[in-house]
């Protein structure tokens, strides 16, 4: 008899063999798990960011995530079955990191962005600063933007937008050209 694994991830990963960056966030807001969709905050600038930073050729809403793989883009978390509004809510024990090396190798990313130097540390257990880092993931390079969902309180729209502009020429430095569907 074969085995049977059963779930209590909140919200499924996006998550494909086109993805070339995964964007890795703590864990699902309370209200993507509501919605059933990453980044669904009507104030998260996180697609338009997307957009603005020429990472999708369109702007994509919430409800349409899943369209991101066409541009080798994909979404996770680091905590799959605890929602939170404040990801300084999280232990260390909802953090299920193996899992991310495993998706590196799996799906042999590019690159892996951590969405705020929290969910960085929580992976690396160090502070990081916002840009490329000098750590890999399996073959993935590291990057950091700040994290869209909270971000507002430190930064302006065109500073964190600049960090997605860097990530964006990052991704067309190394291949030549952008999977943009």
């Amino acid at each position: 008899m074969g085995n049977t694994f059963t779930t209590n991830e909140l919200l499924p990963d996006i998550i494909d063999t086109r993805v070339q960056v995964l964007f890795v966030s703590a864990a699902p807001r309370r209200s993507w798990v509501e919605s059933g969709h990453y980044h669904s905050e009507s104030e998260d600038p996180f697609f338009g960011l997307l957009y603005d930073s020429e990472l999708t050729p369109e702007k994509i809403s919430p409800s349409a995530g899943v369209t991101l793989l066409n541009h080798g883009i994909g979404l996770t978390t680091l905590a799959k079955t605890k929602a939170v509004d404040d990801p300084d809510d999280l232990k260390p024990m909802d953090f299920a990191t193996g899992r991310l090396i495993r998706l590196a190798f799996e799906f042999s990313l590019e690159l892996i962005c951590f969405e705020g130097t929290a969910t960085y540390r929580y992976f690396f257990d160090r502070q990081g600063e916002y840009g490329l880092r000098k750590e890999t993931i399996g073959s993935a390079a590291v990057f950091i933007v700040p994290d869209s969902s909270t971000f507002k309180d430190a930064f302006e729209y065109r500073d964190v937008l600049h960090y997605y502009n860097l990530l964006d020429k990052r991704l067309s430095d190394s291949d030549g050209k952008r999977n943009r569907g």
